[in-house]
């Protein structure tokens, strides 16, 4: 089994990832406007977190708003 997936991924070039072509900018020194998925789910994350903070100061400022 370990023969037969080393012959599978030894035909993969070089861009090649888990068996399906990945985007390999033409020119290595070429800077690109490819985000890694990593920082892209980072980013979502953080801008989720922040909305949550914004919607939660908000209900705090309303509360003490009809509190008074």
């Amino acid at each position: 089994m370990q023969n037969a997936t080393r012959r599978q991924l030894h035909h993969l070039k070089e861009g090649d990832r888990y068996g399906f072509r990945t985007v390999v900018p033409h020119n290595p020194e070429e800077r690109s406007s490819i985000v890694p998925v990593k920082d892209a789910l980072d980013l979502m994350l953080q801008f989720g977190s922040f909305i949550l903070a914004l919607l939660a100061l908000v209900i705090v400022l309303i509360d003490r708003n009809n509190t008074k």
